[in-house]
């Protein structure tokens, strides 16, 4: 960051693709308002620093600033979208708050895939992500290991 906006500088992106470092740029929820809150310019260009990061194979991770304000802890799947606003394919995109995450945490050998004798924690939604990550917002079922999780507990 700095005093008119945010840099990315070329040193440090080829530094961290060149590592593998996983990057989490902790989207809001409400990405959506950042022209209106920092102007179009200015939230275009950073649109285009994280495009940037993408195009040249930076490892994200999904996250927000949970906690903070006007950030709750159900926005996920709200940030999500985000990354499929700048160009990102939707199976990338997943994989960023499933696989990556959960390997990045160093729980990758337990979590963020289905496969035999893990936990099956799992969604399903309406048309599946070909449509989109909107698709999300149309939950059919929420399964936590193993198990279904009632639809007024999974929302």
């Amino acid at each position: 960051m700095t005093e008119d906006g945010n840099d990315l500088r070329a040193d440090v992106l080829d530094a961290i693709v060149e590592r593998g470092i996983r990057v989490c740029p902790t989207v809001s929820p409400h990405w959506r308002m950042l022209p209106t809150v920092f102007g179009a310019e200015r939230a275009e260009r950073l649109f285009g620093q994280v495009r940037t990061m993408a195009e040249r194979g930076v490892r994200f991770i999904a996250g927000t600033d949970a906690g903070v304000q006007r950030a709750g802890f159900d926005g996920l799947r709200q940030s999500l979208t985000f990354f499929e606003h700048i160009g990102m394919p939707a199976p990338r995109v997943l994989d960023m708050a499933t696989t990556e995450a959960a390997d990045a945490l160093g729980a990758g050998g337990r979590a963020g895939v289905l496969a035999r004798g893990r936990p099956a924690d799992l969604i399903a939604v309406s048309g599946g992500t070909r449509v989109g990550l909107e698709a999300l917002t149309d939950l059919r079922f929420v399964m936590s290991r193993g198990e279904l999780i009632p639809p007024q507990r999974a929302v």
